[in-house]
């Protein structure tokens, strides 16, 4: 994943809230606070972001330098 297109896509679904919130909602319903969460291929650490402001303990592992600088 060190392409523009993979870049790109990471940008898009940051600006997509409804699909967001959607996928947010779905983990925190079926996940419990208890568990330790790792994000595999964690982009930009959107969703680890909202997850960790929820009060879950989540760490996130991505490899792409590009994603990693933002």
């Amino acid at each position: 994943m060190e392409n523009n297109l993979d870049i790109a896509a990471l940008e898009s679904i940051t600006h997509a809230d409804n699909y967001n919130d959607y996928v947010t909602d779905i983990f925190v319903s079926q996940i419990d606070k208890k568990y330790n969460i790792v994000d595999f291929g964690a982009g930009f650490g959107l969703f680890t972001e909202r997850i960790k402001n929820l009060g879950f303990n989540i760490s996130a592992i991505e490899i792409n330098k590009i994603a990693l600088k933002n």
